[in-house]
């Protein structure tokens, strides 16, 4: 009975994600009049009108089960490895060239395409494909960050160099004067800090080399996370490679920040449970179990003293996660006592350790008007802003 009913909802879901994409949009050009939140609103419509689309096109010519099978577009073997090697070398030398931006990144997008042909070729090498992916992600990021003079983009990069060049110089935490909301949360400076110290280099070119290398590292775990859900190795590698090419993915590996080391130690955390979870599935493993799920308590702490809020979302989305295994699953992976855990410690250290901070938090959502949509002015600047109005 709950099969049918989820099949129903399952196949009512594309035409009530592409009826409430457009209505949307309308919403915010004809209701608001704000035609400019219509238009960023396309970066989330466009994409679930096209999965829509082709969730519509599955149900109609569905896919049968070969039993495992692996799909083959392509009948090549080593040659792709072999080109991806030439086409690595090419970036670098492009790189260190200083040559035209653009040819770099067509030959970054050719090593992603080289990549998307291993996976569907008639030899595939797991670990060598997952290799080239952390290998190309690392190659944008410190094409990126290493190239470019004084590199800090557009978040908070300047202000994490500094507290880890305080960090660094003192041999201690920041202190709550100097920045009440990170204090309370040093992990993120202090790897900074012991990183600079054991190479020698200051924060600003220590902070981009040792960042990026615990960035790419989830793509590992990413792997296994869709082996366990999956057990098919073409759909956890073409997986990977798509959250690799994700423009969000690539530029918050240069960015890499509080909240991004947050993510890594979310994905790492839900391998633990996966992971914990299989191994007490299996006979005879009752020890590993153990200590698996004694890390999901280590990766819990290190979350919860990493990055202010990050921990409050990543609890709203394991409870998404369990109402889906609720749902859906046989194999209950999320376990309540975990929940509790992680919700009392970062409740627990928000209320005695780190007060200011949740002072403040609270103090700024509460003054927020929620219903002021702003107002939309008809020239590109703010008349409020020209200085030479009062001296007409």
């Amino acid at each position: 009975m709950r099969n049918r009913y989820l099949e129903g909802f399952a196949r009512i879901l594309p035409s009530f994600l592409i009826f409430t994409s457009i209505v949307g949009l309308l919403i915010g050009g004809v209701v608001l009049g704000r035609w400019d939140y219509s238009v960023r609103g396309l970066i989330v419509a466009v994409p679930a009108i096209i999965a829509s689309i082709v969730l519509l096109y599955m149900f109609k010519h569905p896919i049968g089960d070969d039993d495992g099978v692996s799909i083959v577009f392509f009948s090549v073997k080593t040659a792709p490895y072999f080109l991806f090697i030439l086409l690595y070398l090419i970036s670098v030398i492009i790189l260190l060239a200083g040559v035209n931006r653009l040819l770099y990144f067509f030959v970054i997008a050719a090593l992603y395409l080289t990549i998307f042909v291993q996976i569907f070729s008639q030899k595939i090498s797991s670990n060598a494909i997952i290799l080239e992916i952390v290998s190309v992600m690392t190659n944008v990021i410190y094409g990126t960050t290493l190239v470019y003079p004084l590199f800090f983009r557009t978040t908070d990069i300047l202000i994490h160099n500094t507290l880890s060049t305080v960090t660094f110089l003192s041999g201690h935490t920041i202190p709550v004067d100097l920045d009440a909301s990170y204090a309370p949360f040093p992990l993120f400076h202090v790897y900074n800090a012991v990183s600079s110290n054991i190479l020698g280099l200051p924060a600003q070119d220590t902070h981009f080399i040792v960042t990026c290398l615990a960035y790419v590292i989830v793509v590992f775990f990413m792997y296994k996370i869709f082996m366990i859900l999956s057990a098919n190795e073409q759909v956890s590698l073409l997986a990977c490679l798509c959250f690799s090419v994700t423009p969000t993915v690539l530029t918050r590996g240069i960015e890499m920040v509080t909240s991004v080391t947050a993510f890594v130690g979310f994905v790492i955390l839900l391998y633990l449970v996966f992971t914990a979870k299989e191994r007490e599935l299996l006979k005879g493993t009752g020890m590993d179990s153990v200590i698996f799920k004694s890390l999901v308590i280590l990766l819990a702490i290190y979350i919860i003293l990493v990055h202010q809020v990050s921990v409050a979302q990543i609890v709203l989305l394991i409870a998404l996660l369990m109402v889906c295994e609720l749902i859906l699953a046989e194999t209950r992976y999320f376990s309540t006592y975990l929940m509790l855990f992680i919700t009392i410690s970062f409740s627990a250290y928000w209320i005695f350790s780190s007060r200011l901070f949740l002072d403040q938090l609270i103090g700024q959502r509460i003054d927020l008007d929620y219903f002021d949509f702003g107002e939309k002015h008809q020239t590109l600047i703010d008349p409020s802003l020209d200085q030479m109005q009062g001296l007409c």
